[in-house]
C-alpha cells in the first residue's frame, strides 16, 4: 500500500513539473558586439578571423590543415555555430 501512494505522489509531482516547465520556457540569445559586414561596416570584422595556433605542439600537430588557414564569409565562417541567418554586422539594427 505505501508503495502506490509513493509511486502515485510520485507521477503527481513529474506530471506538476511537466506542466511547470511548459509554463516557463524561454527563449535565450547570444549576441557578439565585434561582427561585421562590409555592407555595414566595409570590411567583414571578425569573422574572417585567421586561425591562431595552439600553444601546445601536441595539439597544433593535430590541425596541421588549419595552420596558416583565413576564413573566407560568407560562406566560410569563423564561428563554431552558424547564425541561422548568416553572417551579420553587430551594428545593424535590422540584427537587433
Amino acid at each position: 500500500m505505501a508503495r502506490r501512494v509513493a509511486a502515485t505522489l510520485l507521477l503527481l509531482a513529474a506530471r506538476g513539473a511537466a506542466e511547470r516547465c511548459e509554463a516557463e520556457r524561454a527563449v535565450h540569445a547570444f549576441y557578439y558586439l565585434w561582427y561585421g559586414t562590409p555592407e555595414i561596416d566595409g570590411k567583414w570584422l571578425h569573422w574572417d578571423h585567421k586561425v591562431l595556433p595552439h600553444w601546445t605542439a601536441a595539439v597544433r600537430a593535430k590541425y596541421k590543415h588549419l595552420h596558416n588557414h583565413s576564413y573566407q564569409p560568407p560562406d566560410d565562417l569563423h564561428s563554431r555555430f552558424r547564425p541561422a541567418r548568416g553572417a551579420y554586422s553587430s551594428r545593424d539594427p535590422a540584427t537587433l
